[in-house]
């Protein structure tokens, strides 16, 4: 390399000292390493959540669904990559900003990856073991919702903040120095791009919240699916119960599925105590509206001893 720095000391020294590492990435080659490290850090990503797109193809044999959460999670990652330059070199250019949108991309992928990267690799620890499980055989989406591991995973969610916080402030240097601001500028383009950022981030926190949930709602609900087919009726009931109260307001189609399940076991149990009680209290005379939607079904079904294993 021209600079004579190679590529590691680049990526660890932007850390720390981002505004002269990036001069020399920029004098090299001002699109230096950017694809590659898109490439790499979208492929691990796509490894380090809960199975994005598993709950959708899910039905598909284990190897492709795996292959096919590989490959739409690195998709997702570059299509974030190419957003993200966008926003920030059209805003960068709405305040006289002279950086090119292939130094923004530089710029971006250099502030965020490399601090990124840390938190990443920390956190694939422990998502490796519910991976494991999920291509073991285990289909159950609770299975890809990580569970703590080590003790300090409460202080891994604090550094995930930090990193956070981190790679705002290279990105906020890293895009500065590109678009060579002043300190009224960047002081403009910093309340502007932390105003994005944080539209962004609360954004991508409740569409996870909510993503997550429905994961939840949907594990309960094939767990309580389980149950029927061993005509375990009051473990089933109790779980799809389980499932309305995580369905409710979020996925309305889950939600009637559940209840239509929940009053087959209540009817095959001859219970219709209302699970808030009181016992004396007949679910059929409190929820009407719910009772007439299966009624018919629920009158071919004759009540069965409930079957212990």
């Amino acid at each position: 390399m021209k600079s004579g720095n190679s590529f590691f000391q680049l990526f660890f020294g932007v850390l720390i000292r981002p505004k002269r590492f990036l001069q020399i990435i920029l004098k090299n080659n001002n699109n230096f390493y950017v694809w590659p490290m898109i490439s790499v850090f979208s492929l691990t990503s796509s490894f380090n959540g809960s199975g994005t797109f598993l709950a959708q193809i899910n039905a598909l044999p284990i190897p492709f669904a795996f292959l096919m959460e590989v490959v739409l999670g690195t998709s997702q990652g570059f299509v974030f990559f190419l957003a993200m330059s966008w926003i920030f070199y059209l805003l960068g250019k709405l305040i006289g900003g002279k950086g090119t949108y292939k130094e923004t991309m530089t710029a971006v992928a250099w502030g965020i990856i490399p601090p990124f990267s840390i938190g990443m690799l920390l956190n694939l620890i422990e998502v490796i073991p519910d991976w494991v499980k999920y291509l073991n055989g285990n289909r159950n989406m609770m299975a890809l919702t990580p569970e703590p591991l080590f003790e300090w995973h409460t202080t891994l969610l604090v550094l995930d903040n930090l990193i956070f916080l981190w790679a705002l402030i290279l990105t906020l240097s890293t895009l500065s120095m590109v678009n060579k601001f002043n300190f009224g500028k960047w002081m403009l383009f910093f309340f502007m791009l932390f105003g994005i950022l944080g539209l962004l981030f609360v954004g991508i926190q409740s569409y996870m919240a909510h993503k997550q949930t429905r994961e939840l709602a949907q594990a309960e609900y094939e767990k309580g699916n389980e149950f029927l087919k061993q005509k375990k009726y009051k473990e089933a009931m109790w779980t799809y119960q389980g499932t309305e109260g995580l369905s409710k307001k979020i996925d309305v189609n889950l939600l009637n599925l559940a209840q239509k399940k929940e009053w087959i076991c209540r009817a095959y149990l001859n219970d219709w105590t209302p699970s808030e009680g009181p016992r004396i209290a007949d679910v059929r005379q409190i929820r009407p509206e719910i009772f007439s939607k299966f009624q018919a079904e629920l009158s071919k079904i004759t009540p069965v001893p409930q079957v212990s294993k």
